[in-house]
């Protein structure tokens, strides 16, 4: 049965309320992929829009951030702001700001949250 863990769980509510809630999932699960790809974009324009507002804060653009080097300090103080801040992945960052492999996005953020750069942590706030 579709909703077997519906029936473990509790309803407070009369019989009629139960089965519309019953129906109303049955209308949403089928969109299980569509509603998480939707969800999935939304949080991207947002990582986006915050990683923008830290480079505007820098005097940086993301252009910049191609023709820089992987590892050049301000965009690891970019990618520890978006960090802190928000639910980006490492393989977004790394993605989105040119740092190279996901792992190495990872290993170069962490260094630089552990010994932030006093002016940069200064400006990104």
């Amino acid at each position: 049965m579709k909703f077997e863990a519906m029936c473990r769980g509790w309803i407070i509510g009369t019989r009629r309320f139960a089965k519309e809630l019953v129906e109303e999932h049955r209308e949403l699960a089928g969109q299980g992929s569509r509603l998480a790809t939707e969800v999935q974009v939304a949080r991207e324009a947002i990582w986006l829009e915050k990683r923008d507002e830290l480079l505007l804060r820098l005097d940086r653009t993301p252009v910049d951030l191609e023709a820089a080097g992987k590892s050049v300090p301000w965009k690891l103080a970019v990618a520890a702001g978006l960090k802190t801040t928000t639910t980006a992945t490492n393989r977004w960052l790394a993605l989105n700001l040119h740092l190279g492999n996901m792992h190495e996005a990872s290993r170069k953020v962490a260094a630089w949250i552990r010994n932030p750069d006093p002016t940069l942590l200064e400006l990104m706030r």
